[in-house]
């Protein structure tokens, strides 16, 4: 147990009673692996951790797939049997040996889950967020998919064709999502360390808001995506590190979004903003349907006229005076666009882009 003088978030896993995992009635005729809750134990809200022990011949579950929580698994004592399918597809099985470690991102439909051959006995520890939005899917067995569709219809993940409105999308090299309001400090903090250098191209660079008003701007985001009227997504790196941000903005006519985007100082010179703007104009035409997208920069902004090149848009006009620039002046703005018609012969299409809508389900990239 805990002596007094630990802190209140150490717990002594011996101490954490352990439990024989099962099924409800009527699937509960099957033990499973006996498991520790570690992080409920410390007081984890978020995030959960489970000491595992797997006797021969028993598995962790049945082979189920998240649409919302992370799991990763690290094999303390091996060998396991990873038995693993995409989804609508066979299974195979991959073996796991003492030291290895393997995550189930959320969202992809992997359905998976560990067995035991024998004959010694296997540790795992088995990590994972906590999302009270996650549903499951179980593909082998369409008996307890029909009871928890009557018992527990808000955790099932059904084959319901996907919301045409991305919620988030990734590309080989960056995360794209909106920033939660939790987020709201650090973005203020990151658009204030990078504002002078964005000052030449971008009016709000000129005067960054207070953290409140960043709050507010999160929660704006997230009005009009839901609302369907505009798409703003912070860019990530897959390990979570901001990069900066990209938008499709309503901003000319019917039928069209603009793409619109800021990125770091440091991040600046390796292609991210070439690579999420691929991304944009990808779910743009496909996605979201628009006959047009526009890439609006200063005359001067060499960087930005280059992207447009770069992914095939089309130079049209500069157009006179018709952007503010933060100074009570306004400047000239290069108009470059991209139609629906050019989209698969275009730079853009050859980015290879993964969006899943509001529900986490994945939405597929037609072609226009």
């Amino acid at each position: 147990m805990s002596s007094p003088s630990d802190p209140p978030n150490i717990v002594r896993a011996g101490s954490v009673a352990a439990e024989e995992g099962r099924y409800p009635a009527p699937f509960d005729a099957e033990g499973l692996s006996f498991g520790r809750d570690l992080g409920r134990a410390a007081g984890s809200e978020r995030f959960g951790v489970w000491h595992e022990v797997l006797p021969p011949g028993r598995r962790t579950s049945r082979a189920h797939a998240h649409s919302d929580e992370e799991e990763a698994v690290y094999v303390l004592a091996g060998p396991v049997v990873l038995r693993w399918a995409p989804r609508g597809g066979a299974f195979t099985e991959s073996v796991l040996e003492t030291g290895d470690f393997v995550s189930f991102p959320a969202g992809t439909g992997v359905a998976h889950h560990l067995l035991n051959p024998g004959p010694g006995t296997a540790t795992l520890l088995v990590m994972g967020t906590r999302a009270s939005a996650d549903r499951c899917t179980y593909p082998e067995d369409p008996d307890l998919e029909v009871w928890r569709a009557e018992n527990r219809p808000q955790r099932c993940w059904l084959d319901e064709a996907p919301l045409p409105w991305p919620a988030r999308a990734a590309t080989p090299r960056l995360h794209l999502r909106p920033w939660q309001p939790h987020e709201a400090r650090a973005l203020w903090g990151f658009a204030r360390a990078n504002a002078e250098s964005l000052q030449p191209w971008m009016p709000w660079a000129w005067s960054v808001p207070s953290v409140s008003a960043y709050l507010g701007l999160v929660t704006d985001w997230a009005k009009a995506a839901l609302e369907r009227r505009e798409l703003v997504f912070g860019i990530f790196t897959p390990d979570g590190q901001p990069l900066g941000n990209v938008g499709l903005h309503p901003r000319g006519g019917p039928g069209s979004l603009e793409v619109g985007y800021w990125l770091a100082e440091s991040a600046r010179g390796r292609g991210y903003v070439t690579e999420a703007t691929a991304a944009m104009v990808q779910l743009a035409i496909r996605c979201i349907g628009v006959e047009r997208v526009e890439l609006h920069c200063h005359p001067e902004n060499q960087r930005s006229a280059a992207v447009a090149r770069r992914l095939g848009f089309t130079y049209e006009a500069t157009l006179p005076r018709r952007v503010a620039d933060g100074r009570g002046g306004r400047h000239d703005v290069m108009v470059h666009s991209l139609y629906a018609e050019q989209l698969d012969a275009s730079p853009a299409a050859a980015f290879g882009v993964r969006a899943w809508d509001p529900l986490g389900r994945v939405i597929t990239l037609a072609k226009p």
